[in-house]
């Protein structure tokens, strides 16, 4: 450091001049400990120690490389997980998940081809973690999370590498040198196979990704999700100009009287303003305050009745589009105009289900971090009168026991019969005070928040007087909606008694159709269902038989004879890949030099084989080659080496026949040619 640069641009002197050797501590730790690497030094020495253990290989110049990769990725990303920043497919949780996700293919470099990098964690604890205590306290979070990644992104690079790797090897056999970005998106879309690897892999063989068309592919996936988003905004660009914001007063009354500010209507996709309107009118109309709620915070909108003399609308949805509140109705008698008063009506039976969904769903996020960790974040929720739908982060399907734990907990809760403390505070004291708020969401400085014991929350929706009002809850599905990402649906109130019902009577027709207590069903169907596979065992192995024992009568309707080499081409039915793989055996035993292709229709889909003996492979025609032509006549998939490979397509080519004689003119051409 020598000169002060001015504004104008003059440097002048630094009365102390100095240099900057970008010192840090893991440089300090190396110059100290007289190494000549910062992963020679403690802070990863002991990392690298057990990645040579598990990996079997020796430290060396070509090793080297990927094991600092490994060790200094896996320790940022505990890091990053201590902080309970957790992997997503967007913002910091994509950054998280693609650091991984690099660790795991340099893995693969050093012949570790199965998850391991999890079992890491406890090492990096214990180098860090006197320093860092954090670390220690989400030690098993971390393993837990980082071993389901690994999971996830082994079996997307299982299904994503032989893909790729053929695409690869196809555009080196034509001399291309940039992967389309059509090709890249289908990857990315249909077997979620990140951009960032398929370029680095495309790398490696010397050919490059069109990044620029698969953003644009990606943008136009985006335009499609939004536009399925009801959003009416777009459409309503004068309400930039309605300087006054609807007034909620949907905290206080159920009803209330207002004048309408405006009515609006769609004709051919178009929303415009109108000054009447008459009965079977579909319109929008806006209010000088209501007590409706608006679509938002995953909270449905309101509907009920607006109504005056002589004249009723039924509201069937209620959004809210820049602070204006608009409710979509239908007129059912009379006549309305711009500026008439009118009452508001909310419909109080479908507001208080909504409501007990709401705090249920908060109830809900307060048990599932206690019980699963404070790993657990809101991703998502949809509240609504028939039920609840809460998104969130965990990396494993819950067991039936944490359900049922999950269940019982929140009705623990509903029972104590909290009292709901709603108070409008400043954000920062709100966080402060321990409020939990969605993460992504924008929040003005005042907030409102919603208390249910030590639920606490910042929530501007509709929710119960006290938790006993939501009366018992019920939770019907827990299931995956994406990587690292949990979906629980659950009832309350009545509809969770109409479950428990329903639930009870169905006991009790097993009951009368079993002859037996309901205690003992279980263990009736488990002995009906083994004895169901057995019969269908041994059904399989009788038509397998009888096929084998007219193996000689099948190959002769599909034999033919190509110079020296013999081909059998066959159409059977309702056979899988595997019976079409023992027959395809029973075939090859008697012939040395032999091709054969084998199809069969079985439940909406056609499966097909073919296997070409060694020395036709090396020389004439192979069996990959084959199934790939026949793949794109029949609009399937698949794959497989130059002597065997197999495939699956949807039943939609109805004439088989057909397509085993232009297979039969494809393969011949082959011996024609050699």
């Amino acid at each position: 450091n020598q000169y002060n640069q001015q504004l104008g641009g003059e440097l002048l002197p630094l009365p102390k001049t100095g240099i900057d050797t970008g010192l840090g501590l893991e440089r300090l730790t190396m110059i100290s400990q007289g190494v000549q690497s910062v992963y020679e030094t403690d802070m990863f020495k002991a990392t690298i120690d057990q990645i040579l253990s598990l990996s079997g290989i020796s430290y060396d110049e070509n090793s080297a490389t990927p094991i600092h990769v490994i060790s200094d990725h896996l320790r940022g990303v505990c890091f990053l997980l201590a902080e309970n920043i957790l992997p997503s497919n967007e913002g910091r949780g994509y950054v998280i998940r693609r650091i991984l996700r690099r660790a795991i293919r340099f893995s693969r470099f050093i012949g570790l081809n199965k998850p391991f990098i999890s079992k890491l964690v406890p090492t990096i604890v214990d180098v860090m973690g006197s320093t860092y205590p954090e670390l220690v306290k989400q030690s098993e979070k971390m393993q837990k999370i980082i071993a389901s990644e690994e999971e996830t992104f082994f079996t997307t690079l299982a299904e994503g590498s032989i893909y790729l790797e053929n695409l690869v090897s196809g555009y080196m056999d034509q001399g291309k040198k940039v992967i389309s970005g059509k090709e890249a998106f289908k990857l990315y879309d249909s077997m979620g196979f990140p951009i960032d690897l398929t370029s680095e892999i495309a790398s490696e063989k010397g050919l490059s990704v069109d990044i620029k068309a698969f953003d644009q592919l990606m943008d136009q996936q985006k335009k499609r999700g939004r536009a399925t988003v009801k959003n009416d905004g777009d459409d309503l660009p004068f309400l930039d100009k309605q300087t006054d914001k609807t007034v909620y007063c949907g905290e206080e009354q159920n009803e209330c009287e207002s004048k309408i500010v405006s009515l609006l209507k769609k004709d051919s996709g178009k929303i415009h303003e109108i000054d009447h309107c008459s009965e079977g009118d579909e319109v929008i109309v806006i209010t000088e305050k209501t007590p409706f709620y608006g679509n938002s915070g995953g909270q449905v909108g309101d509907q009920g009745i607006l109504k005056k003399q002589k004249a009723q609308m039924q509201v069937t949805d209620t959004q809210i589009v820049k602070g204006i509140i608009l409710h979509y109705a239908t007129v059912q008698k009379g006549t309305f105009k711009n500026n008439d008063k009118i009452t508001l009506a909310v419909d109080e039976t479908m507001r208080m289900s909504t409501a007990r969904n709401h705090s249920a769903t908060h109830l809900l996020q307060f048990v599932l971090q206690n019980i699963l960790g404070d790993h657990v974040r809101q991703l998502g929720s949809l509240v609504s009168d028939e039920k609840l739908r809460f998104d969130f982060s965990h990396f494993h399907a819950m067991t039936n026991d944490e359900i049922i734990t999950v269940e019982k907990a929140v009705n623990d809760l509903i029972r104590q019969n909290t009292r709901t403390q709603i108070e409008v505070m400043d954000k920062n004291e709100a966080l402060k005070q321990g409020a939990m708020a969605f993460f992504g969401d924008k929040y003005d400085q005042s907030v409102r928040t919603v208390q249910i014991g030590e639920s606490f929350e910042l929530c501007g929706g509709s929710h119960i007087r006290r938790s006993g009002d939501i009366g018992c809850f019920k939770i019907i599905s827990e299931s995956s909606i994406a990587s690292g990402t949990r979906r629980i649906e659950a009832v309350t109130g009545e509809k969770a008694i109409e479950l428990y019902s329903d639930l009870f009577n169905l006991s009790k027709q097993l009951e009368h159709s079993f002859n037996a207590p309901f205690s003992s069903i279980e263990e009736r169907v488990t002995s009906l269902i083994d004895k169901n596979k057995q019969l269908e065992k041994e059904i399989k192995q009788l038509k397998t038989q009888s096929v084998v024992s007219n193996i000689g009568d099948m190959i002769k309707e599909g034999l033919s004879r190509f110079g020296d080499a013999h081909y059998v081409g066959l159409a059977l039915k309702d056979k899988d890949i595997n019976e079409l793989r023992n027959i395809n055996d029973k075939i090859k035993s008697k012939y040395q030099k032999l091709v054969t292709v084998l199809l069969s229709e079985k439940e909406d889909k056609i499966f097909y084989i073919s296997s070409v003996s060694k020395d036709l492979a090396q020389n004439t025609i192979q069996a990959n080659d084959i199934i790939k032509q026949l793949s794109d006549w029949l609009g399937g998939k698949g794959g497989g080496k130059e002597q065997m490979a197999q495939g699956t397509s949807p039943a939609t080519h109805k004439n088989i026949p057909e397509i085993l004689d232009q297979l039969k003119t494809y393969i011949q051409s082959f011996f024609k040619s050699s």
